[in-house]
């Protein structure tokens, strides 16, 4: 750590004589001794306060860890839930929209270990898509829990190292769960997106594609066998908070 020109001139003022036009030389020497300390203590707080902040070089680390969620949505064709939920409404008329589910709400809780080119992700990933049907008997949900493992790596982007592309991917092993049908099995995921660091707080807006196709099977229905399918594109934001990484050092 070095002093540099703020800190000597705090230094230099801490140093200055006062000076007093009294009478009296014994309180004039008392006064000024007085003057010294209260003059002093407010200087002496703001230099300790500015030499106990650290650079903006020393908060950046080559190592990093920290907890984080991700908020994600994503497009699929469930062909084998659509076909159910349709054959379960076929007595009804559809007015607005359709039986078809389509959509999917995603977030996602992790721990990310962070170098300067790559990371790794350990996570837990809770999916849902919701069919409200108005006027219907019920609602359909189709769910699946997924934890996982991913990677990303970083093409470095601008000179300050706090931006970067990041390329990635991984496994992880969907249950999945629909009207008593319920599967499990191992899926892929490849992804892409941005990395923005602004302080302690890390933003990666992504884009993914997830392979995430399971048999599933239900021993009191008729058919016993389903398709639980949760391929498709899916887009978020990931959210994280540790100190700044930075990429290009």
């Amino acid at each position: 750590m070095h002093l540099n020109t703020p800190v000597f001139i705090l230094i230099f003022l801490t140093n200055l004589q006062f000076h007093f036009n009294l009478p009296d030389m014994k309180m004039k020497s008392k006064i000024r001794g007085l003057a010294k300390i209260l003059y002093r203590m407010p200087l002496l707080a703001v230099l300790a306060f500015y030499v106990s902040q650290p650079s903006a070089e020393a908060q950046e680390k080559k190592f990093t860890v920290g907890p984080g969620l991700s908020i994600n949505a994503g497009y699929f064709n469930p062909k084998d839930v659509n076909a159910y939920i349709a054959n379960e409404l076929r007595n009804y008329q559809i007015f607005v929209g359709t039986s078809d589910m389509y959509l999917y709400y995603e977030a996602s809780a992790f721990i990310k270990f962070k170098t300067r080119l790559v990371e790794f992700l350990p996570s837990f990933a809770y999916g849902i898509s919701p069919k409200i049907v108005t006027g219907a008997d019920e609602d359909f949900n189709f769910t699946r829990m997924s934890p996982g493992f991913i990677t990303n790596f970083f093409i470095p982007v601008g000179f300050k190292g706090k931006y970067a592309f990041l390329l990635g991917g991984g496994v992880q092993y969907h249950m999945m769960n629909f009207e008593g049908y319920s599967g499990k099995g191992l899926g892929y995921r490849a992804q892409a997106g941005f990395d923005f660091q602004f302080g302690n707080f890390n933003l990666q807006p992504t884009i993914a594609y997830n392979i995430a196709d399971v048999t599933a099977e239900n021993p009191e229905a008729e058919i016993r066998e389903m398709d639980l399918n949760y391929s498709g594109i899916q887009m978020g934001v990931v959210m994280s908070f540790y100190t700044n990484v930075n990429h290009r050092r």
